[in-house]
């Protein structure tokens, strides 16, 4: 016996909607305010620039929040609030993010471009690692030998508690 599927079963609202909204009344179920890409660029370039967004901007890259990561949230969150499609968010991000780097750049803000980015930077390559641990073992063996001698043998040893 094949199970019969009812294309009408779809049309019926989420379970416990009806405990939040009325079903249509929710931003993302209403077509978007915005359908083509110049009024996004408008609209984001008005909210971007403005005096008070600008500073809480900076606040959040000077904390270290990454212009990926903002640029990512800021278009992700105007199609949820019915703004735009999803489709003109992908489209505007990369525009988006020039604007958080000029209101940066503008107030002298040192930004984080991205984190994969910044821990590209910050990573020692293997062979400059192994490099200086050989130099430091043969400028000074008796200290690598010392920090030997002070480490606890066997399987449960213990390391000492003196601090």
């Amino acid at each position: 016996m094949a199970l019969q599927f009812d294309p009408a079963m779809l049309q019926a609202p989420v379970p416990g909607m009806s405990l939040t909204k009325e079903p249509g009344e929710a931003e993302w179920e209403n077509p978007p305010e915005l359908s083509s890409i110049e009024d996004v660029i408008q609209y984001y370039t008005e909210k971007l620039l403005d005096p008070e967004l600008e500073d809480a901007i900076l606040v959040a890259l000077d904390e270290g929040m990454s212009v990926e990561r903002m640029a990512e949230f800021v278009s992700t969150s105007g199609t949820m609030n019915s703004r735009h499609s999803l489709d003109l968010a992908f489209l505007v991000d990369p525009y988006v993010r020039e604007l958080i780097r000029y209101v940066a750049e503008s107030a002298n803000v040192d930004y984080v471009d991205s984190y994969s980015e910044r821990e590209q930077k910050e990573r020692v390559p293997y062979r400059q690692l192994r490099e200086m641990i050989k130099e430091m073992y043969a400028n000074k063996p008796e200290m690598v030998s010392e920090v030997q001698e002070e480490l606890p043998k066997g399987l449960m040893a213990r390391l000492k508690k003196e601090d």
